[in-house]
């Protein structure tokens, strides 16, 4: 790795530190908690209906709700990346000092994602993987569950990373009310998904339609 890389991913890491530091955690709490109260229902779900109860959906919930409670307040900060410039001068003074100025947007926008992803994922991933076991003894169950949950889990990541780099582009298109743009399109893709005839055209219908086909895969 040259000296110029390595300047980079020093930068990256120290946004990724700096967002890490001061993103709110509030939202995070209450989706662990929420999450936490849906692992004690799939224990009733499995006692009542056996080894094949419906573990995919309930991740599938328990992801719907990090990327509304954690996602979601976490893209409205990353919307302010481009003005974040300004207020950073740590940020901007490394990057000057090492003369990465130019890649200080960008390593922004990889440490957004990557704090986004993690916060948004590791719950609903130790929650899979707490689940899938109470498959057994159904190894064939078992392996089927595991690819189904694995494909809710990277829909919930291409999701979470689409929502962040939205974030960042309309921070540039509308950088007087950035957060204001990206209130006005989450709301327009909410309203088209709720109809059959424009779920298509919404991001967040396409979602839940990939999630859906997903899930549809999973053990009877």
């Amino acid at each position: 790795m040259t000296s110029a890389a390595r300047g980079r991913e020093a930068l990256v890491a120290l946004c990724r530190a700096r967002l890490s530091a001061t993103w709110p955690r509030l939202g995070l709490a209450l989706a662990a908690v929420l999450v936490a109260l849906q692992a004690a229902g799939a224990l009733v779900l499995r006692a009542a209906d056996g080894p094949r109860f419906f573990a995919e959906g309930i991740v599938a919930k328990a992801l719907g709700i990090h990327l509304l409670l954690v996602a979601v307040p976490l893209s409205l900060r990353a919307a302010a990346g481009p003005a974040r410039l300004r207020v950073e001068p740590a940020l901007v003074a490394m990057a000057r000092q090492r003369g990465l100025q130019a890649h200080l947007g960008q390593a922004l926008l990889r440490a957004s994602i990557s704090v986004t992803l993690r916060r948004t994922l590791t719950a609903p991933l130790v929650l899979a993987l707490a689940l899938a076991p109470l498959t057994l003894p159904d190894a064939h169950a078992l392996g089927r569950r595991l690819a189904v949950l694995a494909g809710v889990l990277s829909a919930g990541a291409l999701a979470a990373a689409a929502l962040t780099s939205a974030a960042f582009l309309l921070g540039k298109l509308a950088p007087r009310a950035p957060r204001g743009a990206l209130v006005v399109a989450l709301a327009l893709s909410a309203a088209l998904a709720l109809s059959d005839t424009t779920r298509p055209a919404s991001p967040i219908g396409a979602y839940l339609s990939l999630v859906d086909a997903i899930v549809a895969h999973a053990p009877e």
